[in-house]
């Protein structure tokens, strides 16, 4: 109870009413407990840095007193800055020679780069499974918010395709180290702070790190420092000191945090546009909360699913013909139509194709084998979503390969489009974000290159960047049993 009360930020004065109260041990007994745990940690941690780990780490901010009389440059900061890193086991340390830094150096060394064709666009099998996993998505808004398919919920046909999870109940153990005093946001901060970890909590020393790879996952700022440290010594002594040790991959909730704003950026509209982002919040009465340029992730990400869900729902009843979707459960739907009747809702109300407003009647004049249509190209970038596009006259015969009739001219409905471009980003987000609470990594890396395509499209060239990189780690630089 009283570590409990003191990790709470409990004032001392409550922690000891509590302890007279025979509830808690005293707050000068409790600072005695953590000291002493304190150092039982970092003993077993020097154990931990010894073998095959994965590090992060991250800049934290202590605030002290609020009382700080202000004396000028003399007087205390109320605020400490400083670093938090966290050492955690690796769900399988018998990679044995597949963590040698040695041969994944080698590796980079002659590799020739990304190629589109062969590297970046996903796979067919990549695609298959990303389109099941969106299809249960659609359907678990059913089990959400319909009460006659809550007993699908658990239904062993209607669940994720697992491409490499780990295993059930499996937890990932951490070693939280102590927070340095030295501030990770410039290159030397963070080589500082390596040789502070590594060289004197943990006491090691450099040719003992330079044999094996340190897994090591942060935000993009952290990880960028970290690159331009190991260009800044690509020519000293070790692989230590070149800190090429450090094989690095994004931190996958920075990643959702900025995929979120991305989705906010491309679709945010005004609120007198329908299908824009802006128009559904002022529906939900999120506005204020969501108004400005970055609002709060957890917050942001809620309001998505909600309008993820909404849509979909609409989605359903399209697809099923049923105002009342308590109706379509009544029927008893298998597993198999389900999956049918998502691929529809995939196809016609998340896939931007041209979709044309029902034409008139055709005219008597109109000419047989022509007509209007709008461009091959569902869309060139994010950024031109609700801008109409210009007609193109097309003969002979039509998407089904049976001759064209005689129809007047198409017009492209603008606010469709923007729906379906909407739906399908809630659906990448919606995706990632359950593979990461699933523990699936096999379907993280299954949509990474549409993920760099939405964070292109956002302008957000950083993060592009740093999933380049990790798919160029994948699949060049580290050894198949490291990746």
């Amino acid at each position: 109870m009283g570590l409990f009360l003191w990790s709470s930020g409990t004032p001392r004065q409550v922690i000891d009413i509590v302890h007279n109260c025979g509830l808690s041990i005293s707050y000068d007994s409790i600072i005695r407990l953590i000291t002493s745990l304190a150092t039982k940690s970092m003993a077993a941690n020097v154990v931990t840095a010894s073998e095959r780990h994965l590090l992060s780490y991250d800049n934290i901010d202590i605030p002290i007193s609020i009382h700080v009389e202000q004396g000028g440059d003399g007087a205390p900061a109320k605020i400490i800055r400083g670093t938090f890193g966290i050492l955690y086991d690796l769900y399988t340390k018998g990679v044995g020679e597949g963590m040698k830094i040695e041969p994944i150096l080698k590796r980079f060394a002659t590799t020739k780069g990304l190629n589109f064709a062969t590297d970046v666009r996903p796979s067919r099998t990549s695609l298959s499974n990303m389109q099941h996993q969106f299809k249960v998505i659609l359907i678990r808004a059913l089990t959400r918010h319909v009460r006659g398919f809550q007993n699908y919920a658990g239904h062993p046909g209607l669940q994720h395709h697992a491409r490499r999870a780990l295993p059930p109940g499996h937890r990932t153990i951490q070693h939280p180290v102590r927070v340095s005093s030295i501030d990770e946001a410039t290159i030397i901060g963070n080589l500082e702070y390596h040789d502070d970890l590594y060289l004197r909590q943990f006491m090691q020393t450099a040719g003992q790190l330079s044999d094996w790879a340190i897994p090591c996952i942060n935000d993009q700022l952290t990880n960028s420092r970290i690159r331009s440290a190991q260009e800044r010594r690509s020519a000293d002594t070790d692989a230590w000191n070149r800190r090429q040790v450090f094989q690095l991959a994004p931190g996958l909730f920075h990643l959702c945090l900025n995929l979120v704003w991305a989705v906010l950026h491309i679709h945010r509209g005004s609120a007198s546009q329908l299908g824009t982002l802006k128009y559904f919040f002022d529906i939900l009465n999120g506005k204020n909360r969501l108004g400005k340029e970055n609002p709060d992730y957890h917050t942001l990400l809620m309001m998505l699913m909600q309008i993820l869900d909404g849509l979909a729902l609409n989605a359903w009843t399209l697809a099923t013909g049923e105002s009342n979707l308590d109706t379509f459960a009544n029927s008893s739907p298998s597993d198999h139509l389900l999956y049918e009747k998502a691929g529809w809702i995939l196809q016609n109300c998340a896939t931007p194709t041209p979709s044309p407003r029902p034409p008139p009647s055709p005219s008597k004049n109109a000419k047989a084998g022509t007509t209007d249509d709008v461009p091959e190209e569902a869309a060139s970038s994010a950024g031109k979503r609700g801008k109409s596009r210009p007609k193109k006259k097309r003969t002979g015969k039509d998407a089904s390969g049976s001759p064209a009739s005689e129809l007047p001219g198409l017009e492209e409905d603008v606010v469709l489009y923007n729906v379906q471009c909407l739906m399908r980003d809630l659906l990448y987000v919606a995706e990632v974000v359950q593979a990461i609470a699933d523990g699936d990594f096999g379907r993280v890396e299954d949509i990474l290159p549409q993920l760099t395509m939405i964070f292109q499209a956002a302008d957000s060239n950083k993060y592009v960047m740093e999933i380049l990189y990790l798919i160029h780690n994948l699949k060049h630089v580290w050894t198949p049993e490291f990746a």
